[in-house]
């Protein structure tokens, strides 16, 4: 199997067509990674993996196995001075009828169709207290099938390069966040009733995350029924 390794920014939306997952907007352009940022912030980047065979594609440190039989699998490590978080990327079907790349996934693998890129979103916190300077690293793709032996197919240099600047935390920040959300979304996602005591204990968690970025209210329509408003269905 033959794999297309390729580096993104970390704003780039890969998009791929429903109905012939072969077309996409991914043109491999560079191998490698060089990217910036200030202290108490945060560097990002993408890596896009084409295979022209199904694979199984596994950032974690547990072996796994694809469900579809002779998919190969292809397991990412990571050395390098810094400690990235990785998280495979999901695609979403938009009303164009395209697949857009939307949210990052908490499973550490993923299964990889024929011809049909993957996106890896790579993510490196910086705390105040990281020096000013370059760092270097290399991320390992090494491929097996079954339990046989793994073999290197691939690497990813890259290099983040720390500014002296130190970003305020966004909570002490001047900017505001207003962002909105159904949290019957929440609910639905994780299996449970809506406004259920389990439903509000899942919610805090998000509402502690608005907070560490900037929200200063946290509102919370509790309606019966999700997108009509406060109203019952029984009101005329």
């Amino acid at each position: 199997m033959q794999t297309i390794l390729a580096v993104e920014n970390e704003s780039f939306k890969l998009k791929i067509n429903s109905s012939d997952k072969s077309r996409h907007n991914f043109v491999p352009r560079q191998h490698s990674a060089d990217v910036s940022c200030c202290r108490n912030s945060f560097a990002a980047f993408q890596i896009i993996i084409l295979c022209d065979g199904h694979a199984c594609i596994n950032l974690g440190n547990s072996p796994w196995f694809s469900e579809f039989y002779g998919a190969e699998n292809i397991h990412v490590r990571h050395k390098g001075e810094l400690t990235p978080v990785m998280n495979h990327i999901g695609m979403l079907l938009g009303d164009d009828g395209e697949l857009y790349a939307d949210m990052l996934k908490s499973s550490p693998v993923t299964d990889a169709a024929a011809n049909v890129p993957s996106g890896i979103f790579v993510r490196f916190e910086i705390s105040e207290n990281v020096k000013p300077g370059k760092y270097s690293g290399v991320f390992l793709f090494y491929k097996s099938v079954l339990f046989g032996d793994e073999e290197l197919i691939d690497k990813l240099e890259y290099t983040v390069n720390v500014n002296s600047a130190v970003l305020p935390k966004p909570h002490d920040g001047a900017f505001e966040l207003d962002l909105w959300q159904h949290n019957c979304n929440i609910a639905r996602k994780a299996e449970v009733e809506n406004w259920s005591d389990r439903h509000f204990e899942i919610i805090e968690p998000y509402i502690k995350t608005l907070a560490d970025i900037g929200a200063r209210t946290v509102t919370a329509v509790v309606s019966e029924i999700p997108w009509s408003g406060q109203r019952c269905f029984r009101d005329k």
